[in-house]
Parts: C-alpha cells; structure tokens; sequence
C-alpha cells in the first residue's frame, strides 16, 4: 500500500485553468465513485479550492497517476493536455509532507492564511459521506489536522494582516490601540468591503454604518452584519459621526472631496477620524487630511503594514516545517509499520502455534509448577527468535510486498 498525490496549484497553473479542472462539493460527490473504481486505488479524497485541486489515494505501490489524469479530463470535459502539463504527481512521505505543508498555510498563496485548514477539513467530510477514505487516508488526515492546529498555536506563521482588508482594519486598530466601542462608515459593498466588516466586527467596533451607489446592496450586507444604511448621496453628512472611515468601491472619481465636506463643517472636530482608502484609483480627497483630527492613509500605507507582516511570517516557515518535517517522520514510520504488520502477525502466529503444539505433547506433566515455567521459558524464547526480524522489518523501507510475502511462505511450508 502506498499514498499517492495528482493536483494542481496557483504554482504550477494560472487561475484560467484552475478555474477549468475546479470541482464543487456535488461534483466531488458525483467524481469520488468514479476514482474507486480505478483499479489499484482503495481509498480517495479530493481537495478542491480556488487555489488547488488535488486527489490524494491510498494505492498500489505501482500504481500510476495517469489514469486520474484521464478520468479528471473526462469528469470536467476538458483536454487531456490541459491536465498533463499543468499537474504534478507525489508519492508516499512526499505526498504527506505535501499536505501537511498545505494544513499549515505554508503551501498557501497568502503565506499562512487560517482558511486552507478548514478546506482540508471539510474535503475530508466529504470524502467520509462518500464513503472513500480508510485506515490510511483517516491516519494521514487526522495526522495534517493535527500539524495544521500546532503551526498556528506554536508559531507565528498566521500572525499579522496579509491581505488588503486585513490590513485596513489592522492600521485602524494601531492608530486606536482598540477598535472597542468604535463607529465606523464603510464605504463599498463589493467583496472588500464584506471582509472589511467581518474583520471590523471580529476587533469590537460598536457599528457599521454602510453606504453604496446601489443601495440593496449595502442593505444585503447590513442584514448580514446587523449595520446601518445611508444615502450615498449623504456620505458628508456622516463623516465626522465615525471614528473610522474605510472606503473600498469602484470608482473613478473622488466620492467624498474637500469641498463636500466644507458644505457640512462648522469648525474643526475635536473628535478624531481616521479614513483608510483602500480604492484604486482612490475614493478620498487628500486634501481632506488637511483638517484637525483627521488623519487619511492610502494603499502605500497599507503596503507597508502588509509587507512587514509578510516578512514576519516568512521568518516563522522554518519553525514551521521543523513541525511538518516531525509529523512526515511520524507519519513514514506508521506507514512502514502498516505494510509489515500483517507479516509480523503471521510469524508472530505461526510461532505460537508452533510453540502450543508442543507445549501441547507435554500436558501429561501433571507438575503444574512445571507446566508454568515450560510456558514462560517457551514464550521467552520465541520473542527473542523474533525479536530481530520483526525490528528489521519495521526499520527497512526497501523490503517489497514481494519479499514479505516469500519470508510467510518460508514459514509456511509452501514451495
């Protein structure tokens, strides 16, 4: 028995294909009968993400990745050539190093983001209502969960904002200290600005008020962050009622200039606003920054802080693998312990019923002391005679299913 790993990543293949070879949980439902069937395969799961689409197998030791190839090509109609030039295949320790890796965030395109953990654990649900996976691939996936959890608690690998959003909110907490009881207008309903309100909430803000150009849209957003809605037309008028201002949309123009402001403020506030624009091209004025207490940063601000971040977080991979490269051992001894087991139970068995049989010729011996120390010296015995070969068995990676199965036959008694 042998793991085998045929996937694709953001490394090898650009998101046009990706986007091709990709597979929805229904799908996988549908694909995952059709990898059993492959002769050679016992037990499968399949990982599929905006990032990655990998097939992870319990095997035969030969068995070749060319046939899922194939099968994936056929399963999403696309052309072979497609699948052969932009996947890569692993083998054994290989192909669990290489999950662990991806368990951990190391493999992930935002080095160290929490979010890949959870795509691995829920391929796994899946694979378990397909009924796919086995004593190998429940060993493997329990084993990378496990890896996944120690690299985010042990290192700080996932520390730090990343990514656009993040870091908008990250900047706001610095200048803050806390974002508890903070109001905060955001600006934009798109996919930014959804994860700008999640991360907002996740600090303490007190409120989100939105505001959009298309109105039901803020408001689909508000019912799922329980904010407010205004006008966006109104932006002025509520500016200077927030802590924090974060625009994220897609325009062209300023929406939000000095000279709107102008038409609302009575004098300088005493209330201080910071303004994160997170727009390209930008949403805010600059010239706003010229008021007392207001302070507007751009994405160069937010390059820096995400930069740093990423620097850190590239510092903490060698902690990081030094766990994955543990869990890799862990992992190829309890695979080399699996493919011998069976032989090691059938000298162990042979041996003990060589050893009753005699005993067994001897039961006249009505000395029951005697019987007793006949049972341990004989068992004593056996387990130093086995001693060794079941230890090289267990050490040696080399020893083929072929030669485990020619040392049975020595005891067996077959030619």
């Amino acid at each position: 028995m042998d793991l085998i790993l045929f996937g694709t990543s953001y490394k090898v293949s650009p998101v046009e294909v990706r986007e091709r070879i990709s597979l929805s949980e229904q799908e996988i439902l549908d694909f995952i009968p059709q990898i059993k069937e492959v002769s050679g395969i016992f037990e499968c799961l399949v990982l599929s993400t905006c990032n990655r689409t990998e097939i992870y197998a319990a095997c035969d030791d030969k068995f070749d990745a060319s046939s899922i190839a194939a099968l994936l090509a056929r399963h999403k109609q696309v052309e072979p050539d497609l699948i052969h030039n932009n996947f890569y295949t692993f083998k054994s320790t290989d192909a669990a190093k290489h999950l662990f890796n991806v368990s951990s965030g190391i493999e992930s395109q935002m080095l160290g983001e929490n979010q890949v953990l959870g795509q691995v654990k829920d391929a796994y649900s899946i694979a378990r209502v397909a009924k796919s996976t086995g004593p190998f691939l429940n060993k493997l996936l329990h084993m990378a969960f496990r890896v996944g959890k120690d690299v985010r608690t042990k290192t700080n690998l996932g520390v730090g904002a990343v990514s656009i959003s993040s870091a908008a909110v990250e900047l706001a907490s610095y200048i803050f200290e806390t974002l508890v009881g903070k109001t905060t207008l955001l600006i934009g309903a798109g996919e930014t600005g959804e994860l700008v309100a999640k991360h907002l909430l996740e600090r303490g803000v007190e409120s989100i008020t939105i505001a959009n150009r298309t109105k039901a849209n803020a408001q689909k957003l508000a019912e799922v962050y329980h904010a407010k809605v205004i006008d966006f037309e109104k932006l002025a008028e509520h500016f200077f009622e927030n802590d924090i201002v974060i625009s994220a949309t897609a325009g062209n123009d300023y929406i939000l200039t000095d000279d709107m402001l102008k038409k609302v403020i009575r004098k300088n506030p005493s209330k201080k606003t910071v303004v994160i624009d997170i727009a390209i091209p930008r949403d805010i004025d600059p010239k706003i920054a010229n008021y007392e207490n207001v302070f507007v940063y751009d994405m160069d601000d937010l390059k820096t802080v995400v930069d740093k971040n990423m620097e850190e977080r590239r510092s903490e991979i060698p902690h990081a693998e030094k766990i994955t490269a543990g869990a890799v051992a862990d992992y190829e001894k309890w695979l080399r312990e699996q493919r011998v087991v069976p032989t090691i139970k059938y000298l162990q068995n042979t041996f003990e019923d060589i050893r009753q049989a005699e005993l067994n010729r001897s039961k006249h011996c009505r000395d029951c002391h005697k019987r007793t120390e006949m049972d341990d010296i004989t068992r004593r015995i056996i387990n130093k005679i086995l001693n060794a070969p079941i230890t090289k068995l267990v050490k040696d990676t080399n020893c083929s299913e072929a030669e485990l199965e020619y040392l049975r036959n020595i005891f067996s008694g077959k030619k």
